[in-house]
């Protein structure tokens, strides 16, 4: 059953026709695979550090519900309004990476968060979609526009983030950045040698990493 008729010139109608179902679809599904894990693994977790059981699945709605929100707000925008957020998103963020390690506490041997009044921030999670689409657009302009220069300024963008995050250092952020370029990359009809390079180069340092950051090996042993 179709939520509105293509006769439909609603906002509704207007949305529902232009965004990828599909994609959408695939979405919600991972929304509500994530719902289940937290539900299933977050209440012993939570009585164990004194809270009440639903303490965690109650936050986890309340931050989903926003995502959620703000996902279907987002798909609502022009392709301009969305890459110009995207640019200024990146900037942003950016910059609080810079800060993270001057100003950011320092737990369990990485420096990720930055308190600010009444609550705290973790820059390098929202770098993962605003990059994504600054990305998908350098590297499209460069196929579309011969002699933009975008897979140049895509590489120096990386090769900045995954400066920022190694400082940290996060590796797990820096193997889903480096995983989102790769694949993003690929598909401007890269080298197969290329790609090859890309993942030896990420197991080479997740390797190093292993052995130069005792958080990263507890964590690694303990899983």
């Amino acid at each position: 059953m179709l939520i509105a008729s293509r006769a439909d010139n609603s906002w509704l109608g207007r949305w529902w026709f232009s965004v990828d179902r599909w994609l959408l679809g695939a979405l919600m599904i991972l929304i509500c695979i994530g719902f289940y894990l937290v539900a299933a693994a977050s209440p012993a977790v939570a009585i164990r550090i004194g809270a009440p059981p639903f303490h965690f699945i109650y936050n986890h709605l309340f931050v989903q519900s926003l995502g959620i929100i703000g996902m279907i707000a987002v798909s609502t925008f022009p392709p301009k309004r969305v890459r110009l957020l995207a640019i200024l998103a990146t900037v942003g963020i950016l910059a609080l990476l810079i800060m993270v390690p001057i100003i950011g506490e320092e737990i369990k041997g990485a420096r990720r968060w930055i308190h600010l009044p009444g609550f705290s921030l973790q820059p390098s999670e929202f770098i993962k979609p605003s990059l994504a689409v600054v990305m998908a657009w350098l590297f499209a302009r460069a196929i579309d526009v011969p002699g933009f220069r975008g897979r140049v300024i895509g590489i120096a963008l990386y090769g900045v983030t995954v400066l920022l995050l190694l400082l940290q250092p996060d590796f797990g952020m820096t193997f889903l950045v480096t995983a989102i370029f790769g694949v993003q990359f690929f598909m401007t009809g890269i080298p197969y040698w290329l790609v090859a390079g890309l993942i030896i180069l990420l197991i080479c340092g997740g390797i190093a990493g292993y052995f130069m950051f005792p958080h990263f090996n507890a964590r690694i042993n303990k899983f």
